[in-house]
């Protein structure tokens, strides 16, 4: 025979052990025809409770994600170590990249490092270059020889292009600097003060 409080407690425990995930379905539980708008409210509940318990949201996202920005990333690591695979790998970043935006990554460590590695092999030349020989091949066909320095803000664009300038300088070689900054407030101003302090024409 069970004692009135001892059932009053199994209840209690038992409407514990259903808690939120079935009060969660139970607005939708016998339904024979089930609408997306049917689900939201479970689906919000269900991502809320993720949430709380530190359940990574990738996980709520769903795997498939994942794996596709995987496979960009692998695709992206193949075509970097390819000559002529340039163009392939700008498309995988801005596809990953893309993805990334879409739905919030939970290994960032591995998606940056993956980008700085494919970067890396992008930006590094496959054979030896001989700025000098070429400056002097561009000049024996009347050709100016350009370099261009590309960076985002305070990465060392101007002070570099400087010191290129006074390498080359060093070398017998006649410089010109061109600035092509229309974005940051006293990138031009900048310029003018290295060509100035290296007499160089700008």
């Amino acid at each position: 025979m069970i004692d009135d409080d001892e059932a009053e407690t199994d209840k209690k425990v038992d409407s514990k052990k259903k808690g939120w995930f079935s009060s969660m379905f139970q607005s939708i539980a016998g339904k024979e025809n089930l609408e997306k708008a049917d689900l939201e409210p479970a689906l919000k509940a269900l991502k809320d409770r993720l949430m709380t318990k530190n359940v990574k949201l990738m996980s709520y996202k769903s795997t498939l994600l994942g794996h596709r920005l995987k496979r960009l990333l692998r695709n992206l690591r193949v075509c970097s170590n390819q000559p002529g695979g340039e163009k392939a790998c700008f498309f995988y970043i801005n596809s990953a990249g893309e993805l990334v935006n879409s739905v919030l990554f939970c290994n960032f460590g591995y998606f940056m490092a993956t980008m700085k590695d494919a970067l890396v092999r992008i930006l590094t030349p496959r054979r030896s270059v001989d700025i000098l020989r070429n400056v002097h091949v561009s000049k024996e066909q009347r050709k100016p020889y350009v370099v261009v320095f590309v960076g985002v803000n305070r990465v060392g664009k101007s002070i570099n292009l400087a010191k290129v300038a006074y390498w080359l300088q060093q070398h017998d070689i006649n410089v010109m600097m061109a600035a092509c900054d229309t974005f940051r407030s006293g990138a031009v101003e900048q310029l003018h003060t290295h060509a100035r302090m290296l007499q160089v024409c700008n």
